[in-house]
């Protein structure tokens, strides 16, 4: 971006025998000698309409200039002070004089000269695009760090839980499913499992009931397909068994690969969704409640600890699902009572039909 260029010619003390020269009366007149420069200035941009220069030595002058965009222009400038001076200028958009709190457009450096009786002193002040941006300050409390290595704050455990900083892990101390990874929170213990990672050897997490089980004990209606216990009812990966793969574009619902999804649900990717009660579609395709949360009605909420103990109790119609409680509805072949307690909306003999 190429700068503004003013250059000062001919910053001269004045004497009484030039033009050029003159002198002013202080306070209890003694005389001060003054100067003036003349100000040649380059083609203006768009948004300068107004150059600011400010002269500073043993006082200070200030004198807005007009200018018009596009323009060159020669300027006058006088009673400088002499001696060792400080110019700088400033150019803001409209007309001059600036508005009160205008920032300028574009600012200089300041340029130091020293101007005298004689002979002529030249200055060149070069301006740049003042450059702004918006700056957001976060006052964080320090009472509560999540990496000082020390329970405090509302931690449940060093540097974990408390909705303050991330869940803990499997076996450190929680007050809620909402305190763990594994979103288990027994007896005060993070407990169950988000991943095979948090199971021993020989057993596998079944994202169901978040309890490591082994290979062949799987919650109802998922089944174990390579150490990964899922529902082929509904995975587009293993549709209908395991391996059997959709094609790309069609989604997989009640164990067959199709292009459309049933009544009530909604394609979201591979896989068919109520956007009702799928928590990980939860009012809209990839909206996820996230940890110790269902989807109820389209909306995350809370779930109890009931819902992810692996036993029907609480009101459930199934093992952690359905009934009037807050729980997730139940999949296909889940027990029922009536048809609310099933994702498909259709109980049939007391298990959730396709």
């Amino acid at each position: 971006m190429k700068a503004l260029t003013w250059i000062s010619r001919g910053l001269v003390g004045l004497g009484a025998a030039a033009l050029l020269f003159a002198c002013s009366s202080g306070a209890g007149g003694s005389e001060e000698l003054v100067g003036q420069a003349t100000l040649s200035l380059s083609a203006a941009p768009s948004d300068v309409g107004c150059i600011r220069i400010t002269v500073t030595g043993v006082q200070t002058v200030v004198q807005n200039l007009p200018v018009m965009p596009g323009q060159s222009s020669v300027f006058v400038l006088s009673a400088l002070p002499v001696g060792n001076d400080t110019f700088t200028g400033e150019g803001f958009g409209g007309a001059c004089p600036p508005a009160a709190g205008a920032v300028a457009n574009w600012l200089s450096t300041p340029s130091a000269a020293t101007v005298s009786v004689n002979p002529p002193v030249n200055v060149t002040i070069k301006m740049v695009r003042n450059g702004r941006s918006n700056v957001s300050v976060d006052f964080q409390s320090d009472t509560a760090s999540c990496m000082n290595m020390i329970k405090d704050g509302t931690e449940t455990d060093v540097d974990c839980g408390g909705g303050t900083c991330p869940p803990c892990a499997k076996g450190r101390s929680c007050s809620g499913n909402v305190d763990c990874s594994t979103a288990a929170c027994i007896a005060g213990v993070c407990s169950g499992c988000a991943t095979n990672a948090d199971c021993p050897a020989g057993l596998i997490c079944d994202p169901t009931v978040r309890q490591c089980v082994s290979v062949s004990a799987c919650a109802a209606p998922r089944v174990n397909c390579g150490a990964t216990c899922v529902d082929t009812s509904s995975d587009p990966q293993n549709c209908g068994t395991c391996g059997s793969v959709c094609l790309m574009g069609a989604a997989c619902a009640n164990g067959t690969c199709m292009s459309t999804c049933a009544a009530g649900q909604t394609r979201c990717g591979g896989v068919c969704a109520n956007l009702l009660s799928d928590s990980n579609n939860c009012g809209g395709c990839a909206m996820a409640c996230g940890p110790g949360r269902a989807c109820l009605m389209g909306v995350c909420n809370a779930t109890p600890a009931s819902c992810s103990d692996g036993m029907r109790d609480g009101g459930e119609s199934g093992v952690d699902c359905g009934g009037a409680t807050q729980c997730a509805r139940c999949a296909v072949q889940q027990s029922c009572i009536v048809s609310s307690d099933c994702i498909s909306q259709h109980c049939q003999g007391g298990l959730c039909a396709p």
